[in-house]
Formats: structure tokens, C-alpha cells, sequence
């Protein structure tokens, strides 16, 4: 089962009227295998039971075994040991349960046959002969099910075999009767309304899409040309960022050249003072070594003087002695 589209919500809307007594069809949450429990439900509310029907409806899902849906499991928690109330005003309680075989058909009184159950609906229907047994068929015969669950995608539909319905003891309401197709053309009629309106739906959607396409192409453009723009920017930004590191290196180069000049003024400075220095001790020198041959020649004179003024008084001495 594929509960698609928002014509099986309006369908499901439309069975949530149903007398209920406010149970567990009243669901938030919308999921696939909610809809398909809870179109069920309601769709089982919606018949008349016989009189022999009192208090329990028990209701199989024929399926085959490994079948990997959720839908039963979903049923069985919105049905399962719940209380229903039908169209008439009766009430029952609801026992769910499942199995791959037809045995024991006769006791249950309510059989949905899935259309991965690979046993053909007339002889599920010739193994409750005689039987009031409700058997719902999920996309099977229309002749051997009294009510055949058809596609979602068509909007929730179902075909009512309300003749067949009769004779087992059945009675269609009012709602079901409106809300069923009663014959393969009247179904035919109305998939032809809705594939109609699935072309136009689908010539607008093209007309959409290529609306779409355009606006993407220019959208792709602007994207390309703000790529481009984006691109020359990261050039120019590099390029920029290669001349702010060219200048930052030649403002280093210059700086380490000041510095270099400033160390070598700096030792010329020093050079200039030892050289100064240097000549001033040359002349101190020079100086000191003037004044002391200077001192020594005066020195010598003066020893000389003494000496010849000794040896005057030497020989005025002998002159005074003769």
C-alpha cells in the first residue's frame, strides 16, 4: 500500500466524521503506515455487521511471511484490543492478527487479503463459503473481494462489491456506499478526471521547471561572474600582498644599511680619536725627549763650567801655596 497524495488526506479527513468514540484513529502524526491503519479502520466502521456478530471482530491480515512492511504492526497497535464503533451505533472490540495460510478462515470475521499475499482472492472467497466473513482485498479481484483497496496514488480508492457484501449477511452505509466506486468504468472515469489533472498538473510543472531552469542559468551565471570577480580579487590581493612584503623587505634592507653606516661612522669616529690620541702621545714624546737631551747638554755645560772653575781653583790654590 502507498498512501500518497493529499486527495487520500482529504479522503481520510472526510472518514475521521465517522462515529468514533474518540479512540486511537485520531492520530498527530500523518506517516504512510498511519494512513493505511487508520483508512482501514474507518473503512470497517463504515459496514453494518449481522446480528450474529456480538461484542468481537476479529480481523487477519493475510501476508506473506519476511513481508517487511510496517502496516501491520501499525494496525495491530490502532485496532488491537480497541472498541469501535460502526455506522449503526454498535459497538466491538477488535482482535488483530496475521498468518501466510488460509487455514482456519471460518474463525475470524473480518479478512484482509494484501497484494503480497500470493493466493488468488476466489479461493480465498470459496474457503469462506458460507461464512459472514468481511473479506477487503488490497489491489485484488474486484468479483472476489467485497471491498478492493486500489491504488493510493489515485487518491485513496476502493471499490465497493456490494452485491457480494449482501449475500454474506453485510450491509453497506450510506458514507460507504458515497464514498466507494461501485464498477470498474466508474473507477476508470475517475482515474481518467485525475490523470487529467495530473497532465496539467504536469504541463505546469514542466512550465515551472523550465521557468526554473532559466532562473537557475542566470543564477549559474551571476554565480560564475561573482566566481571570476571573486578570483581577480584573490589576484589582486596577492599581488598586492607581493608588493607590501617587496617593500617591507626593501625598508629592512634600507634600515640594516642606516644601521650598518651608523656602526661604521661609529668606528671611523673611534679611528679619528685613537689617531689623535695617537699623535698627541707621538709630540708628548717627542716633547719629553727634547727637554731631556735639552736638560742633559745643559747638564754637561754646567759640568764643564765646574769642572774648569776646579781647575782654576786648583791652580790659584798652588799659586797661593808657592
Amino acid at each position: 500500500m502507498h498512501a500518497k497524495g493529499s486527495i487520500l488526506l482529504l479522503l481520510f479527513l472526510f472518514l475521521l466524521k465517522a462515529p468514533s468514540y474518540g479512540g486511537p484513529f485520531y492520530a498527530p502524526e500523518y506517516d504512510q503506515d498511519k494512513f493505511e491503519s487508520i483508512f482501514i479502520a474507518n473503512l470497517i466502521k463504515l459496514v453494518d455487521y449481522p446480528e450474529s456478530k456480538n461484542k468481537e471482530l476479529k480481523l487477519l491480515v493475510l501476508t506473506q511471511n519476511g513481508d517487511s512492511r510496517k502496516f501491520y504492526s501499525q494496525l495491530r497497535k490502532d485496532l488491537h484490543k480497541e472498541r469501535i464503533q460502526t455506522s449503526n451505533g454498535r459497538y466491538f472490540d477488535i482482535e488483530v492478527s496475521r498468518q501466510a495460510t488460509l487455514q482456519d478462515l471460518h474463525n475470524f470475521d473480518i479478512v484482509l487479503v494484501t497484494n503480497e499475499f500470493n493466493i488468488s482472492s476466489k479461493k480465498i472467497l470459496e474457503a469462506t463459503r458460507n461464512k459472514s466473513i468481511l473479506i477487503i482485498g488490497e489491489n485484488r479481484e474486484f468479483i472476489y473481494s467485497m471491498l478492493n483497496l486500489l491504488a493510493y496514488g489515485t487518491g485513496g480508492r476502493f471499490e465497493l462489491n456490494e452485491e457480494l457484501l449482501t449475500s454474506r449477511g453485510f450491509k453497506a452505509s450510506d458514507k460507504l456506499k458515497t464514498l466507494a466506486t461501485t464498477s470498474r468504468e466508474q473507477f476508470q472515469n475517475k482515474v481518467s478526471e485525475i490523470e487529467d489533472s495530473m497532465s496539467q498538473i504536469y504541463l505546469d510543472k514542466m512550465k515551472t521547471d523550465r521557468e526554473l531552469a532559466s532562473k537557475s542559468q542566470i543564477i549559474g551565471d551571476l554565480e560564475k561572474s561573482n566566481q571570476e570577480n571573486l578570483q581577480r580579487s584573490e589576484e589582486l590581493q596577492d599581488s598586492l600582498d607581493l608588493t607590501s612584503q617587496l617593500a617591507k623587505l626593501q625598508k629592512e634592507r634600507v634600515d640594516n644599511q642606516s644601521e650598518l653606516i651608523k656602526k661604521q661612522d661609529k668606528i671611523m669616529n673611534q679611528q679619528r680619536y685613537l689617531i689623535l690620541i695617537s699623535i698627541i702621545a707621538v709630540v708628548l714624546v717627542l716633547a719629553f725627549l727634547f727637554l731631556v737631551y735639552s736638560s742633559r747638554g745643559k747638564i754637561k755645560r754646567q759640568n764643564e763650567e765646574i769642572s774648569e772653575q776646579k781647575e782654576q781653583l786648583l791652580v790659584q790654590n798652588k799659586e797661593i801655596i808657592d
